[in-house]
């Protein structure tokens, strides 16, 4: 099985494929941005959070072990 992760400024988002490309599940879950003196920030325990959050609705409907596993984020 191969796993995306996409963490981005509002969502947190992971996909499961198999090894011919099918996909297996998908899972997201936003995440918050707080305006503090004109500057914007994410709280990095919610983002933190929300990707084990996605990584385990992922192995609960797509079990499997993992071969490779691919990380992309904003900033």
């Amino acid at each position: 099985m191969y796993v995306g992760i996409d963490v981005g400024t509002s969502m947190v988002k992971a996909a499961a494929f198999d090894d011919e490309g099918r996909q297996l599940a998908v899972a997201a879950r936003p995440v918050g941005l707080a305006l503090h003196g004109g500057v914007v920030e994410q709280d990095m325990e919610e983002v933190y959070s929300a990707v084990l959050a996605v990584l385990g609705e992922l192995a609960s409907r797509a079990p499997g072990p993992v071969a490779l596993a691919g990380l992309t984020g904003q900033g």
